[in-house]
């Protein structure tokens, strides 16, 4: 995989496009990093393994937030536009 970087277009697991708006961990204490991605459309079906690798949340239908996570902004996008996955669900 390229090395991911802010403002570079993905696909998250194989079919959701979107853009990077950020990389590093959602908390100051965890060591996992994620990648906070803006979706081109809203309304997206997906698994999510993201926040930590201690948590899979099951299939959901739309983005789950606009860049904030437990009331810390991370990146800006419109309300369920945007989510948090793991690296390894992304192709570049």
């Amino acid at each position: 995989m390229k090395l991911l970087k802010v403002g570079m277009r993905v696909v998250v697991f194989g079919q959701h496009e979107g853009t990077v708006r950020y990389i590093g961990p959602l908390d100051k204490l965890d060591k996992h990093v994620v990648v906070g991605v803006e979706f081109d459309s809203q309304g997206v079906r997906r698994v999510i393994a993201c926040i930590s690798a201690h948590s899979a949340r099951a299939p959901t239908a739309v983005g789950k937030c606009d860049g904030s996570w437990h009331h810390a902004r991370y990146f800006q996008c419109k309300d369920l536009y945007g989510d948090f996955v793991l690296p390894q669900f992304l192709q570049v």
